[in-house]
């Protein structure tokens, strides 16, 4: 054990306040139509292989009546951290002696009747009964796992046990086994939190049997009352001991105990409160607390075994239920319906997302469309690509400055570096998939129960890594490789780790100082979340997790209350306390191992529980202890506890659990696609689907689970809501805060239909004991397991590895802690046909699975959605060769630029380096014929068009299919400004571009775009297609691909080239494909909803992609939507962009000039050194701010045309007979940038 920070001389205990929950169930209400109460069961998991929690309505248990007590642990006691270095999670040991008191009357015919008395328990929490101690001290009352002593192999053991303090004295055991207890207990997330899993652990079920009454078999009325206290039986486990111990619990540099206690998220007055971490100069650090004590109330509980008592359970049908992709999603389509307002659904939606502040912008709504279906996928990680960039204060000079020779010829360890790296990535996903396979195999082959014939021999060969061809052999290579791969690449488990790899890295290299090795990240991989269910109205009483801002209030014994006002008279805690009950000899609770801090909170709980029996003087119809906690600072003297309250029957969601049947709706049936896409979403056909009879036929998949219900929409609409506030002043600061407290409190749970996704693919996800260590280096841990159903089962129907259907709730029900239930729908009563739940847009059926099904309006609709990891790849190719394009290293992407001369009616066309190159104009061939012709720019090499076809292939392309009739380039000229009128102008900024005189230029550049699987196809694992998976369909199917967004002001597309059939990476320019819905020339083709680059979802390697050249403002990304996956863009590099625009030259034809030529005269130094002499062209020279001014003409020259430029030389007033005759000349009129400011 790592030493802890707290080593005061004098330590008080620290008093942490816990919520006491308290149930009665009264003989009415131990129906067990009002509870789904269900525990483990892991003899059914070692034995049968099943989840260890029971399905959806099996196993469930009856409560028995009486009280039952639940003490909640504090949120840092249940919170795990994760560990880098070792993988591994850690959660803190738990207090594992829990003390459990009664205050109550005597019922009458008893001695001492109508005399409060106390009852008194110990809970023996960590007892373990098979592994620790035999049975000797009875049974355990929670499910367990244990190691078997003789075979060394998990059992099922049990855990937890009560002793009656007033039967049996209490002694700590010998041999007592070291403290192992955490929140999670056997590995269950629900452990201590769902009170049928822990009995005598964190709970405890008070069956009031010593109070029946004389003559009567059942308890008789009373009022109650019960304290919990808590400890550890061991100091040395104890958290304040342990912080050091457990990674990432504490900050880097701890000062004192104050800084535990806050990154614990507790507070201690004059300790946590002051700057000093509660040091005096003269006396040094005070003392801080190294041991914990826990405590808790449940106070004024009225008991009555024929009645009921009123809670905030929702009675059943009345909460309303919306659906939806996201939970944004669903809560806004909620918000509407409450509020029959888009604009406030927008509102909220954009608040839940984040992007409220850019909402009433031109481009808001569109923007937070994107962000909510992304919102709908989860991320992973889709490789690292390595490249050296100057170091931020290194010297780089900028744009202008030259560019570093390792930048512009990458040193051959850095390809060799992203070489290996590319190999690790794709070796990881296809270990991935090897160990998914395999890891199938062996769990069909453990399988109890009968099996196909030869099944089992034929797993175990694929299983051995020494058989020739096995998937288990070629897992054993790719992970030794993957090995030996990770030793020459920098990695590291945290970021501090990668970061001081790629330093050593970059020294072995001997990298220049001013260059720096980093890692840059491809795009993601996507997968598709489980639909998502919102309940409003559920009777939500705590909030999702306590606010940063209002850390948990703690005590010590000093801190304890002192006195209660009573009318007239203050109540002190009593000097005895009130004696047990059913003793022979009446005498106060004597608990030697009650920690000190145990008998100054009995006592303070005694004066608690007066204050809940007596009636307020001054307060008809309330007690004391209302009266009191409702004017703390008048009727109270010291600090109450926190959650210090007046018992109510609790109502404490958990569970959203459900019953639902799903009916696949096929992309495609044959060669009929059933779905289609406008170019946003998917809308179904009506065709494709056989939905049986509408209820439980044959074409139903039947889908029930539960997952954890949280009061996640309050909490993210408060946490934005505060990130908000920060950006205003203080009056509206003050407004937010008070919306935020508004927000904080709704009455809104929500979950994720968890395992939908899963159940699809034939898999399940409950909870299992750990892979064995003998085969999980070989398949691996996941946190799911194969689901291949019976011999006969229908698995090539089960199997849905592309969802896209409809389906309904049967069943559907919120389950509180203690397992009490409200029923949201049920087949009672045909309930689920009257079931209507909020559905999203998106969720909304767009047809009935079949005409006149019964009851529409419970559907909800899941349009097309890959089951796979994949993405959307739009990546920037060579304009030359096709080879991936990087910045700024890798070759570049532009094959040119284009500019729109509005003065001439002409377009200028420029190399990527902004070259000039030529020009595009349409000339009169006769009275009655125009046609578009090419022009050479000076000093442009290309006299002819098709001359660019040798270093400008794509620019060639693109400027013969405008050639000749003047319909296309009068096509494109319009596109382009139109095109430009509707996007944003990024670059207005940069008025030191020349180019910028003439018009916005127009990048045109290659791109290359397929849609990746991450790793090879999904497998059916039902037994008969596992050992030999056939091929599924959904890789085949192809998927449009809609490029550049026509409402989107940020979105730079003009149009698109796309490829030639049979040729997919050459394009067709004789279709430019546009934003315009209907363009009114044959050369435009609507893009509509991105058919024309429709693409299949393929595994890498075998990836179909388009090639494209693409027309766009060079400032704004370009965008691509397939509906399936999240919206992706294309943007240029800057350094590519900038470079290229400085040197273009704007170009104004000019003729016929009536201007001579001078020589102007020189300065001395200058005509002796010869540079004086240069010919300029006189005339009225134009303004220039930035750049300079030429005359370029062309000269016949020996047969030959050869181009002169000139400067232009100012006109005066001034006589100048020596000047030649003014001649007639033709020629361009250039803006060339200043020479200080020419990155060439």
């Amino acid at each position: 054990m790592t030493e802890s920070p707290l080593t005061p001389p004098v330590a008080p205990d620290l008093i942490v306040p816990v919520q006491l929950h308290a149930l009665t169930v009264s003989e009415p209400e131990s129906d067990p139509g009002y509870f789904q109460r269900f525990g483990p069961n892991f003899t059914k998991m070692l034995e049968e292989k099943k989840a260890a929690e029971p399905e959806p309505g099996r196993g469930t248990q009856a409560p028995g009546t009486g009280v039952y007590l639940q003490w909640q642990l504090p949120e840092a006691l249940a919170t795990a951290h994760y560990d880098p270095d070792t993988e591994e999670t850690t959660l803190p040991l738990v207090p594992n002696r829990w003390l459990v008191v009664r205050h109550h009357r005597v019922p009458s015919g008893r001695p001492g009747a109508g005399e409060v008395r106390a009852a008194a328990w110990l809970i023996h929490s960590d007892y373990l009964e098979y592994a620790h101690y035999d049975s000797a001290h009875g049974p355990g009352e929670a499910a367990f796992l244990s190691d078997d002593p003789e075979t060394g192999a998990q059992r099922e053991d049990w855990l937890g046990r009560a002793v009656d303090l007033r039967v049996e004295e209490w002694r700590e055991p010998d041999n007592a086994p070291d403290l192992f207890l955490t929140a999670a207990g056997p590995g269950l997330l629900a452990f201590a939190g769902f009170q049928p899993y822990h009995p005598n652990v964190f709970s405890f079920h008070d069956t009031l049997k010593d109070l029946e009454g004389y003559g009567h078999n059942e308890p008789a009325p009373t009022t109650l009352s019960y304290c919990a206290i808590g400890w550890y039986s061991d100091d040395d486990g104890d958290i304040l001991r342990r912080a050091a111990d457990i990674p990432g619990l504490l900050p880097p540099v701890v000062n004192g105990p104050a800084d535990v206690l806050r990154a614990l998220g507790w507070a201690l007055p004059g300790l946590t409160d002051r700057d000093d971490d509660g040091a005096d100069a003269a006396e040094g650090p005070a003392p801080g607390p190294v041991r914990t004590v826990y405590s808790g109330t449940a106070l004024g509980i009225p008991w009555d075994y024929y009645e009921t008592y009123a809670s905030a359970r929702p009675k059943d049908y009345k909460p309303r239920v919306a659906v939806g992709h996201s939970t944004g999603d669903a809560f806004a389509a909620l918000t509407h319906r409450r509020t029959r307002s888009a604009r406030t659904a927008g509102l909220v939606k954009a608040l839940y997302h984040g992007s409220i502040d850019s909402h009433d912008l031109p481009d808001g709504a569109a923007e937070l469309e994107r962000a909510a279906h992304t919102a709908t996928f989860g991320a992973a990680a889709g490789g690292t690509t390595w490249v050296l960039v100057p170091r931020p204060g290194g010297g780089d000079e900028g744009l202008n400055g030259p560019v570093p020779p390792h930048l512009v010829d990458p040193p051959e360890w850095l390809h060799q570096l992203n070489t290996d790296q590319r190999e690790f990535d794709a070796l990881t996903i296809e270990l991935a998939g090897l160990r998914e396979r395999l890891r199938t195999l062996w769990w069909l082959k453990e399988l109890p129960g009968d099996h196909p014939e030869g099944f089992d021999s034929e797993a175990a060969a694929q299983l051995d890594p020494e058989a020739d061809g096995s998937p288990a052999r070629r897992a054993a290579a790719v992970a030794r490789r993957l090995a030996e791969l990770a030793l020459v690449i920098p990695h590291g488990t945290t970021s501090e780790e990668v970061e001081a790899a790629i330093e050593g890295f970059s020294r072995t290299k001997r990298l220049p100082p001013e260059l720096e090795l980093r890692r840059t990240f491809e795009e993601s991989y996507h997968r598709t979340s489980d639909p998502v269910v919102v309940v409003e109205g559920a009777g939500v009483g705590a909030p999702l997790t306590r606010d940063p801002d209002d850390p948990l209030p703690c005590r010590t014994v000093e801190g304890l209350l002192e006195t209660i006002r009573a009318g007239d008279e203050q109540w002190a805690p009593p000097a005895a306390l009130p004696p047990l009950d059913l003793v022979e000899e009446t005498s106060p609770l004597e608990l030697p191992v009650l920690p000190a801090p145990g008998r100054a909170l009995l006592a303070e709980f005694a004066l608690l529980d007066r204050a809940a029996r007596t009636a307020d003087p001054d307060e008809p119809g309330r007690t004391v202890l209302d009266t009191a906690l409702a004017d703390p600072e008048q009727r109270l003297t010291g600090t109450p506890a926190e959650y210090t309250a007046v018992w109510i029957q609790p109502w404490l969601p958990m569970y959203l659990q459900w019953d639902l049947r799903y009916c696949p709706a096929p992309y495609m049936t044959g060669e009929r696609v059933n779905w289609t896409f406008d170019g946003e979403r998917y809308t179904w056909t009506g065709e494709g689907a056989d939905p049986g009879n509408g209820q439980d036929g044959p074409e139903w998949i039947s889908f029930a689970n539960r997952a954890f219900l949280t009061p996640s929409v309050p909490h993210v609409l408060a946490a934005q809501t505060k990130r908000l506030a920060r950006t205003y002043g203080q009056a509206g600061a003050a407004v937010l805060s008070r919306l935020r407290a508004g927000l904080g409190n709704l009455d809104l749970l929500s979950q994720t239909l968890d395992g939908f996704n899963d159940h699809l693919l034939m898999r399940d996800t409950g909870a299992r004991q750990f892979t064995p260590d003998d085969v999980l280096a070989l398949i691996g841990e996941a946190g799911h397991v194969a689901a291949p159903g019976t011999l006969n089962d229908d698995a090539r129907f089960r199997f849905q590895p592309l969802r896209a259907g409809q389906f309904y709730f049967r069943d559907l029900r919120i389950i509180d802690r203690f397992g009490r239930c409200a029923v949201l729908t049920a087949v009672d009563g045909e309930e689920h046909l009257k079931f209507k739940p909020v559905r999203s847009a998106e969720a909304t059926p767009s047809e009935p699975l079949r005409e006149n099904i019964n009851a529409p309006a419970r559907f909800v609709q899941l349009p097309p959605r890959l089951l796979q990891e994949a993405r959307t790849r739009l990546r920037l190719t060579s304009g030359m060769d096709g080879r991936t394009a990087s910045a700024p290293a890798g070759p570049s992407a532009l094959s040119g630029w284009l500019l729109v001369n509005h003065l001439d009616k002409t377009l200028l066309v420029y190399g990527p380096g902004g070259e000039p190159l030529g020009e595009l104009r349409v000339i009169r061939t006769s009275r009655t014929e125009q046609r578009t012709e090419w022009t050479r720019l000076p000093s442009s090499p290309y006299e002819h068009a098709s001359d660019l076809e040798a270093h400008h292939p794509h620019l060639a392309g693109m400027v013969a299919g405008l050639l000749g009739p003047i319909g296309p380039f009068q096509a494109l000229m319009a596109t382009i400004n139109e095109r430009l009128g509707e996007t944003t102008d990024a670059g207005t900024g940069d008025t030191a571009v020349p180019a910028r005189l003439v018009g916005r230029p127009v990048a045109v550049y290659r791109a290359r775009i397929d849609l990746e699987l991450k790793g090879e196809p999904l497998t059916n694992p039902g037994w008969h297609h596992a050992l030999d998976p056939e091929r599924e369909e959904y890789p085949a199917y192809t998927w449009p691909v809609r490029l550049g967004d026509p409402y989107l002001l940020t979105d730079g597309l003009i149009g698109y080239y796309a490829p030639a059939d049979g040729s997919p990476e050459r394009a067709d320019y004789s279709t430019l494909y546009v934003t315009a819905e209907r363009p009114d020339d044959p050369y435009l083709t609507s893009i509509g909803n991105g058919a024309s680059l429709a693409l299949p979802a393929r595994e890498p390697g075998k990836e179909v992609s388009h090639h494209i050249t693409v027309l766009a403002d060079p400032h704004n990304p370009v965008h691509a939507t397939t509906g399936i996956l999240p919206v992706v863009d294309l943007t240029l590099p800057a350094e590519h962009v900038e470079t290229a625009l400085r040197r273009i030259r704007a170009a104004f034809r000019l003729g016929p000039l009536l201007a001579p030529v001078r020589t102007p005269a020189a300065p001395e130094e200058e005509r002796r050194s010869g540079d004086g002499e240069h010919e300029g062209l006189v005339m009225i020279r134009p303004a220039s701010w930035h750049g300079e001014w030429t005359w370029a003409e062309p000269e016949a020259e020996g047969g030959a045309v050869r181009w002169t430029e000139r400067p232009l030389l100012a006109a005066d007033s001034a006589p100048h007979p020596d000047d030649p005759a003014p001649q007639a000349r033709a020629g361009y009129l250039m803006l060339r940038p200043a020479l200080e400011e020419d990155p060439a």
